[in-house]
């Protein structure tokens, strides 16, 4: 296919592109009909997983969502945007880093607190960044609800979902033309976490479940 037939073509971008979830939406339209061209964000396109989706056809593009300045250009000519971000990443890298810990956290603060802040800083970015795209058709945001909500108040300490329902409310009421664009998907427990994650992998009875990390329960 020649160059200018390739450009013709709807542009996907999808935030989150080496990940469990993001990778399977770039496979799925890597296939699709009538055809699309893939743009994968990435903080390193050296990156094994990187290098591979480039293998495949996919144009991976260097952006950091903790440096807005970098998603403007990543998100140009978008028809459409994927965006998939991660708690769990930050959360654990500041839980298991005592002397990050004490750069990053204010005051009392707990990691889960700091995680649900950072989280819904990265998403605030993505939605200022996709709402400037000229002729963007469908914004897609990987959300969750907010627990908050629907216990009325019983649990507090859910900031992996809460941060992505408040992100939702953000773009809803700070981007309303995006809103109108958008769609919000929930995903359920992945059934690769058994085998990604050991804490979360079968064990036997009277064991001692041990935790990833020494910190309060979200819940």
């Amino acid at each position: 296919m020649s160059s200018s037939a390739a450009q013709h073509k709807p542009l996907l971008v999808v935030v989150g592109a080496t990940g469990t979830q993001g990778s399977s939406v770039v496979h799925t339209f890597l296939s699709a009909s009538p055809p699309w061209r893939i743009r994968g964000l990435t903080r390193n396109p050296s990156s094994a997983a990187s290098k591979a989706l480039t293998a495949k056809g996919v144009e991976m593009v260097a952006a950091d969502l903790d440096d807005p300045s970098t998603l403007p250009a990543a998100f140009a000519g978008a028809t459409a945007i994927f965006a998939v971000i991660d708690f769990w990443g930050p959360f654990m890298a500041l839980a298991q880093s005592h002397e990050r810990q004490s750069h990053e956290l204010k005051p009392g603060q707990t990691v889960n607190a700091w995680a649900y802040e950072h989280e819904l800083a990265q998403a605030k970015a993505i939605a200022d960044a996709a709402a400037q795209v000229p002729g963007l058709e469908r914004f897609v945001w990987s959300s969750l609800t907010a627990a908050r909500e629907i216990s009325h108040g019983k649990y507090t300490w859910v900031y992996h979902f809460d941060s992505k329902a408040d992100a939702a409310e953000y773009m809803k009421e700070e981007h309303p033309e995006l809103w109108k664009k958008m769609s919000r998907v929930q995903v359920g427990f992945y059934a690769t976490n058994h085998s990604t994650l050991p804490f979360m992998r079968p064990q036997k009875v009277g064991l001692p479940i041990v935790p990833p990390c020494n910190v309060r329960s979200p819940l």
